[in-house]
């Protein structure tokens, strides 16, 4: 017989399924309210959850302003150490074109 493990502040109702402590704690605390009290609380609840998505939105788009402006350093990195590189093979007596093949049948 495989039986669950026991959640630390979980609460197991009549139906077996398992519900946490919070939620239990929540619920009790609606049917104690009045409806507008109830009215008040879904709507702060609202306007709380409009506000968390318009928060992670933000972050969102941070993000990828973030990561397009690392990438595009990154590139601009990559083609001065390429161009770097090139100086180099010339001044060692490598030629443009020699250069030129071998940067065309890299991976």
């Amino acid at each position: 017989m495989v039986t669950e493990p026991f959640y630390a502040g979980s609460y197991v109702c009549d139906g077996g399924y398992r519900i946490p402590r919070g939620i239990k704690k929540l619920s009790n605390k609606l049917k104690q309210m009045n409806q507008q009290e109830v009215d008040d609380f879904v709507t702060k609840r609202l306007a709380l959850k409009a506000a968390i998505a318009e928060d992670a939105k933000n972050i969102c788009d941070w993000l990828d302003e973030e990561y397009t402006a690392k990438d595009g350093n990154d590139y601009e990195n990559q083609q001065e150490r390429e161009r770097q590189i090139k100086e180099r093979l010339v001044a060692m007596g490598w030629s443009q074109e020699r250069y030129a093949v071998t940067v065309a049948f890299r991976p």
